[in-house]
């Protein structure tokens, strides 16, 4: 949506205003986030629906659930890093394509690789390893703080260097 804001022009008129580049940013960050959550929602009600059985109970799913929204706040920071270097919306779809398939099978996403050291640098590798642990195995919570943790500081370095790199590149005076 940022590259789409550059592209149309939009971004060059907000900045004329007196929004700040955090209000901006929030923004679109917030409304991604959201987004992201019903898609999680979506995506184990159709995993449920398709006969999936999950260890652990409710509990679990629903823990499961909020690192899954965790992920999706992470997608968002990398989304608005590439919207940073993207000139068009066409080039930010094909610059996602290509940093996102990589990623998914780097933290196997799709099967298990021997690149576990590679996927644990990164806060999607972290989802995984968790929702897998609680739901496959019904491990308990206990067991995968440090992980979560460890995600909450990747997704906020991200988010930073996200924030950073996308003001100084769309947002900083002409």
């Amino acid at each position: 949506s940022l590259a789409r804001e550059v592209d149309k022009g939009t971004l060059t008129r907000l900045r004329l205003s007196k929004m700040s580049s955090f209000d901006l940013l929030f923004g679109v960050f917030l409304v991604w986030a959201l987004v992201g959550a019903v898609q999680v929602l979506l995506l184990f009600g159709a995993a449920a629906a398709l006969g999936f059985r999950w260890e652990g109970g409710v509990v679990n799913l629903a823990l499961a659930m909020g690192i899954g929204c965790l992920a999706a706040l992470a997608s968002v920071a990398l989304g608005l890093l590439v919207a940073a270097f993207a000139r068009t919306e066409g080039n930010a779809g094909a610059f996602s394509t290509l940093i996102t398939v990589p990623i998914a099978f780097l933290v196997g996403a799709f099967m298990q690789m021997p690149t576990q050291w590679l996927a644990d640098l990164l806060p999607w590798g972290q989802a995984i390893r968790c929702m897998r642990a609680l739901l496959n195995a019904g491990a308990p919570i206990q067991g995968l703080v440090p992980n979560i943790l460890w995600m909450v500081v990747q997704i906020a370095i991200l988010l930073a260097l996200s924030v950073f790199v996308y003001s100084r590149t769309r947002l900083r005076a002409e």
